[in-house]
């Protein structure tokens, strides 16, 4: 079916030449305005939207609303109310507001929590952190290959003052903190000598 044109691309094809959206979805009781989404006969789910949520994606095999857009743009999954601009939630963990300072990931649980960073195993994790005038002026990396396999770096300032070595080993320094196989459990490097300035076994 062609409307407006007459060569409609698929089952229904509607032009809006210049006049605005082509279709426009509204209900006059208030309740959701949904699109209800079929497979094999059976409805599957729903996209919409409602009163409180500029967009949402309703699972009807699980009877969830599993994806939100709200009116001041936050997203959530699984979470209607985001609690952040992203809100990923797997279980209620009964907090009721994020930290102002920490909200624009907010991820959540009734149980443990986590975030993973995986790479192929020759590769580097990196949590970075940026300002205008250095795109990594702080990161926390874990190398999983290289000279320095399984070993944890901290950098400041986009430097590397700190490593945990794959053996345990802390090495501290002012940038030019090297791996030290065997040379103590505690490394601590002077501003101006590469030697240790302290070595504790």
């Amino acid at each position: 079916v062609g409307i407006s044109t007459g060569s409609p691309g698929i089952m229904v094809h509607i032009f809006s030449r210049n006049t605005g959206h082509p279709l426009i979805l509204e209900r006059g009781d208030g309740s959701n305005t949904q699109i209800e989404i079929k497979a094999a006969g059976v409805t599957r789910g729903y996209w919409g939207s409602s009163s409180t949520a500029n967009f949402l994606v309703y699972d009807n095999d699980t009877s969830d609303i599993h994806f939100v857009v709200n009116q001041t743009g936050k997203v959530g999954i699984n979470e209607t109310s985001p609690l952040g601009t992203l809100h990923i939630k797997e279980g209620d963990s009964g907090l009721s507001a994020a930290n102002a300072n920490a909200d624009t990931v907010f991820i959540e649980n009734s149980a443990n929590a986590g975030i993973t960073i995986a790479t192929p195993n020759a590769n580097t994790g990196y949590l970075t952190f940026a300002d205008p005038e250095d795109d990594n002026i702080g990161q926390i990396i874990y190398r999983h290959g290289g000279s320095d396999a399984n070993s944890m770096g901290f950098f400041v300032n986009a430097s590397e003052r700190l490593r945990i070595t794959r053996n345990g080993n802390v090495l501290i320094g002012n940038g030019n903190v090297t791996t030290q196989e065997g040379d103590g459990r505690l490394i601590v490097y002077a501003n101006t000598r590469l030697h240790p300035a302290i070595k504790a076994d």
